[in-house]
């Protein structure tokens, strides 16, 4: 088999994690309104740290899908290194948002946008073309048009991230 279908189809093109970010980006953004700016970025940065045995969990668990990639299939390499282009990108976010604290969910999105180009090359779904631009779009908006609004590009780029959990869901469902 194709790795890359492989790879999809074992992970459901990473609509499970998919689903948990942007859960976890919308409720930072509710933290964030309902007890503090510092509280919301704790979420997230915390949050992100659970994304992949959360995502594994509804993967294996609820949504029922076996792990049957082959030994031969290098691609978790790969995904293993993009997920720790976040977290050492924390410094870029860190210096945007001294500058104007409502700057961190933009900037953070800027970066996870960026983060989910090479997942097109990964899963061979153009939808992840589209997530990125769109998540470095929400971003960059929200940081020229609503930098008086600290959570608002959360909700956005959560609720996109949601919408796109479904979308490649249903997409690699009706692949099989």
């Amino acid at each position: 088999m194709d790795p890359h279908k492989e790879f999809r189809q074992t992970y459901l093109g990473a609509a499970p994690h998919t689903f948990v970010i942007g859960l976890i980006w919308v409720l930072s953004g509710l933290v964030s309104d309902n007890q503090s700016r510092t509280s919301g970025i704790v979420f997230i940065i915390v949050g992100g740290m659970f994304i992949f045995p959360l995502g594994e969990l509804i993967r294996r668990f609820v949504l029922k899908a076996p792990t049957r990639l082959s030994p031969d299939n290098k691609l978790p390499l790969l995904f293993t290194l993009l997920a720790f282009t976040i977290p050492l990108s924390y410094p870029v976010v860190y210096m945007a948002s001294k500058g104007n604290i409502n700057w961190f969910f933009p900037s953070l999105a800027v970066l996870v946008g960026a983060h989910y180009l090479p997942f097109y090359w990964g899963y061979r779904m153009v939808t992840f073309l589209v997530l990125a631009v769109l998540i470095v779009a929400i971003g960059t908006v929200c940081a020229l048009y609503a930098s008086d609004s600290f959570s608002i590009s959360a909700y956005l780029t959560g609720g996109s991230m949601l919408l796109f959990a479904v979308v490649n869901f249903v997409l690699v469902k009706n692949e099989r």
